[in-house]
């Protein structure tokens, strides 16, 4: 034990350019006191490699510790410019760069705004990756190339979709993710970033990932064998309140019940304590608590008026083209189904959020329906369900939700939209957090879903071709009452 201390005091304390004479000293010492030699050399070659990599052994163990506590995540990473640096020379030093470039132009592909502006970044893509003449081909079966290439040609500097890439962004993103993330984050080259990084800036994990909070580990997450993350189900699958039962998610189904209770939301202003006034629209919160488990949440209610027709704002808001516009979290929407049960029709679908720090990715399974109202208003709800077919996704916790909106006239040209929603983002957030995030929604929504309205209206365009099958849920429901518009 003496000789392992006085091995690892030497390789701990001697400066760098002496390491080399003190090992050539233990060599000799090792035969007089019979140390192993290669005993000398395993500590030689150990601590050596953190001394020459700018990390000694014991520090590397404190930022190892440091890490533990954070969920690191692909999207802080890459939003994080020198840490971008680190991953990327990584990457290429695998040979894998092409990966994270391509996923970048992906990215920057989705958030562009114009229709001509996405159609150049798009060819782009299509000429540096995907087309048969490609410099930095992506390894993708030749029918999902042929799919996009066929997509691809559909589109113009008129009408270039950004869903164009969705389903492979996903797929690259989940590799990212799940194949090269983990390996990079155990690199001398990130732990040695890291530890640089953490001397400058104590915070600098929180730019990355989400600290895993003693609730966290407690009472939210359990880890099984293969060291996967998954979430504690909620205690129940119903929401009540004070007075009783309101929602069943394991019911997959619609009724006349769901949409008169919205509808007693929107007209029962007693409910409702005002906390957010502006000239274009107003946001409140229940005054009383609703329940699912132990976890007491407000319900929302927010109320503003567009300058546009009922069915020119309902087709903006369904229309699958402007749902990153007008629904900016929303990552992607997947319909699993399509149920028909009496006057009403139901799209199932699997929603995904992206979400900044401290908050981590959520996802919803969903029931979406729709109604034609007498005064030719349109009603929309959206109420979460235990679906076989959306089963967790790894990576996002399940959240719940329950709502929806009502587009109704209120005069030539102009559309009041009212929403109402319990919803419950699980997790480690607390029900006072989510209660006060409710309580500063700025005009972000509203602007959008004006901006999608206008530009649908400048493109001459009607009921949308993709809304996830909302379109059709309205269109069933108005044929089974014999709906007829007033000319």
């Amino acid at each position: 034990m003496a000789k392992r201390l006085l091995v690892s005091f030497f390789t701990e304390n001697c400066c760098k350019c002496c390491l080399s004479s003190v090992f050539r000293l233990f060599d000799w010492f090792a035969v007089i006191t019979l140390i192993s030699p290669q005993t000398v050399h395993k500590y030689h070659t150990k601590h050596m490699k953190y001394r020459l990599s700018g990390i000694d052994l014991k520090h590397k163990q404190i930022v190892q510790q440091s890490l533990s506590n954070y969920d690191i995540q692909i999207n802080g990473v890459l939003q994080h410019d020198r840490t971008r640096k680190v991953f990327n020379d990584y990457l290429k030093k695998n040979k894998l760069e092409t990966v994270l470039a391509f996923y970048i132009d992906l990215s920057n592909f989705t958030s562009l705004l114009q229709h001509d502006s996405r159609y150049h970044a798009a060819r782009k893509i299509v000429d540096t990756y995907l087309s048969g003449e490609a410099p930095t081909p992506i390894p993708i079966s030749s029918e999902q190339r042929q799919k996009i290439l066929r997509a691809f040609d559909k589109c113009s500097v008129m009408d270039c979709s950004r869903h164009l890439f969705d389903d492979l962004k996903e797929e690259v993103e989940i590799e990212l993710e799940d194949k090269h993330l983990p390996k990079f984050l155990t690199t001398d080259s990130f732990l040695n970033h890291t530890s640089s990084m953490i001397k400058k800036d104590p915070h600098f994990l929180e730019a990355l990932g989400t600290p895993r909070t003693p609730t966290d580990f407690m009472s939210e997450r359990t880890v099984d064998n293969t060291d996967t993350e998954t979430e504690v189900e909620n205690d129940t699958e119903v929401i009540y309140n004070k007075k009783g039962f309101l929602y069943d998610f394991s019911d997959v189904n619609i009724t006349d019940d769901d949409f008169e209770r919205l509808f007693v939301d929107v007209v029962n202003r007693d409910m409702w304590k005002p906390v957010y006034t502006s000239d274009k629209r107003t946001v409140s919160v229940s005054k009383s608590e609703f329940y699912n488990g132990k976890k007491g949440l407000k319900k929302m209610f927010e109320t503003g008026v567009v300058p546009y027709s009922v069915d020119e704002v309902f087709n903006a808001y369904v229309d699958a083209e402007y749902l990153q516009v007008v629904e900016k979290e929303i990552s992607s929407q997947t319909q699993v189904d399509y149920v028909v049960s009496g006057k009403y029709a139901m799209s199932v679908v699997n929603m995904k959020y992206k979400l900044k720090f401290p908050m981590q990715n959520r996802d919803l399974s969903l029931i979406l329906s729709t109604r034609r109202e007498n005064n030719g208003a349109i009603t929309f709800l959206r109420k979460s369900i235990v679906h076989s077919r959306i089963p967790k996704n790894k990576g996002f916790i399940r959240a719940f939700a329950a709502g929806g909106i009502i587009f109704e006239k209120v005069g030539e040209g102009l559309t009041r939209y009212s929403q109402s929603y319990y919803v419950d983002y699980g997790g480690w957030i607390t029900s006072a957090l989510f209660n006060k995030l409710m309580e500063y929604r700025d005009n972000a929504w509203h602007d959008a879903l004006n901006y999608a309205c206008l530009e649908r209206r400048m493109r001459s365009l009607g009921r949308p071709t993709s809304s996830w099958s909302v379109v059709q849920t309205l269109e069933h429901n108005e044929r089974e009452q014999n709906y007829k518009p007033n000319k």
